[in-house]
């Protein structure tokens, strides 16, 4: 068996959740000029959008240790995903009136952040064959961050909307292919 078998697909399908990770973390970088403008956010209110997601990501992990020990590591990555799709949807559907919903979804997103982190990590290393484990180990953090700089490629757009949805692509990937893995 080489490095490139149905393993490593495996492990990119699983490593979707942790590309989703990366854009929920770099998510508000290139969007907080406009939405700041649209939502007419305050220094203060733009910083806790921002933060909630690191702040929130603390709680995610602890929160899925139940999950996967109840539903196992596939069907947690499609609950995970299902949900995270859940967030982006809230975000891009907000609206001046209903700014609150932006705030919730960037919450939520947090903690899935946090529960995707663990479980993606581990789930990558537990299927890869035993002499590529290390190997395979790094696709996680390589998809972190290639969600990031997805992230921050497609908010040059300018429409912050627009960019949100952009943001499911992925997150809707990894929902459909993970009933392959």
């Amino acid at each position: 068996m080489g490095f490139f078998s149905k393993w490593f697909f495996y492990a990119i399908v699983i490593a979707l959740g942790s590309f989703s990770m990366g854009q929920s973390l770099s998510y508000y970088s290139p969007a907080k000029d406009e939405m700041d403008r649209i939502f007419k956010l305050s220094e203060t209110a733009s910083h806790w959008l921002n933060v909630m997601v690191p702040l929130a990501a603390i709680l995610g992990g602890p929160l899925s240790k139940p999950l996967i020990a109840r539903i196992g590591r596939r069907m947690s990555c499609f609950v995970l995903g299902i949900a995270t799709l859940v967030t982006w949807i809230m975000m891009a559907a907000s609206t001046e009136k209903t700014v609150a919903v932006l705030f919730i979804g960037r919450g939520l997103q947090g903690i899935l952040v946090g529960a995707v982190s663990g479980l993606c990590s581990m789930y990558i290393v537990e299927i890869s064959p035993v002499e590529y484990r290390g190997a395979y180990g790094t696709i996680h953090q390589i998809f972190v961050t290639i969600g990031g700089l997805y992230t921050f490629g497609i908010g040059i757009i300018g429409n912050w909307r627009v960019f949100t949805w952009l943001c499911t692509v992925g997150t809707a990937l990894h929902v459909i292919l993970i009933w392959f893995v």
